[in-house]
């Protein structure tokens, strides 16, 4: 018996996302590298018992890692310039989307001494249909990142 396959509905898809936080240009950049696994939600974490790690250099990674050896790369670190952009470049792979290939980057725009926008810019091409970019960097960044930077000074430990 022959199987027969058929090709997948492929696409490209571009998410862009202004979003300007109550916080100086380097408290964002910390809590994006160094505090990620404090506010990255863990309703997006695709395995357990991992942490989230954004790593700010050349060949680093952003996403899951776990045990020694263990954890799952969302993207890896294609340029930076501290503390003004990172950019990456990913797969998504099945069962969470894709196939597809992204390419992701997050500028930081210092607006004044006390507010920064943040800049994304996410190009996806592949089989882009079962995704919702869009939504998932909204409570990625508003609804969990914005918190975290815009609590009260008290409440930090």
């Amino acid at each position: 018996m022959k199987k027969k396959t058929s090709p997948a509905p492929t696409g490209a898809t571009e998410v862009r996302l202004e979003l300007t936080f109550h916080a100086s240009q380097a408290r964002v950049w910390r809590a994006l590298v160094k505090e990620t696994g404090i506010w990255w939600p863990k309703s997006f974490y695709a395995a357990e018992r991992t942490r989230f790690v954004i790593e700010p250099k050349l060949g680093g990674m952003m996403g899951e890692v776990g045990r020694p050896g263990e954890g799952l790369v969302w993207y890896r670190v294609i340029g930076v310039e501290k503390p003004n952009y990172l950019l990456f470049a990913g797969h998504l792979i099945p069962p969470w989307a894709g196939p597809a290939a992204t390419l992701l980057r997050l500028a930081l725009h210092a607006v004044s001494a006390t507010e920064t926008k943040l800049e994304l810019t996410d190009s996806t091409f592949g089989k882009v249909g079962e995704c919702d970019n869009e939504d998932g960097w909204r409570q990625i960044f508003d609804g969990h990142l914005r918190p975290h930077l815009e609590k009260s000074p008290r409440r930090r430990k």
